[in-house]
């Protein structure tokens, strides 16, 4: 799972105004499971411009909508949606081990805990967090 880390907080945030979450197969490389997680939803079309995210309801599941592509490529979708954003984990460029536009970066063992109260952080304690909206926007 990523999550976007808001450093003035110093805790989890929703991304942009609505909150966004993603769920993916682990894999080691967690920037190969963003772009795969990226491709994924670009593909699907599930991005502004394309479609109204403020409507669209994280996180995707095989049973939501995708309309498919409409850009050619994530570039074109990031330069048409321009300053607005895709409203999507498509407006996080990488995972990175500092603070950037455009990044994400993983938490610390400390601050799992402190955040989620677990060192253990499962989908199901994720999902459970999600459905309370413990995060504050």
């Amino acid at each position: 799972m990523l999550y976007i880390y808001n450093h003035k907080l110093r805790r989890p945030k929703k991304m942009g105004s609505h909150p966004h979450f993603y769920m993916t197969k682990y894999q080691t490389d967690i920037n190969r499971a963003l772009q795969e997680l990226r491709q994924r939803e670009f593909e699907a079309g599930r991005y502004y411009p394309r479609m109204d995210m403020d409507l669209f309801e994280f996180p995707p599941t095989k049973d939501s909508i995708a309309p498919g592509a409409k850009h050619p490529s994530i570039k074109a979708v990031c330069d048409d949606a321009a300053e607005d954003g895709t409203g999507s984990i498509i407006d996080i460029e990488e995972v990175i081990d500092a603070i950037r536009h455009s990044a994400s970066y993983g938490l610390s063992p400390y601050e799992v805990i402190e955040f989620f109260n677990t060192d253990q952080l499962s989908r199901e304690v994720a999902e459970t967090l999600i459905k309370e909206e413990e995060f504050d926007s």
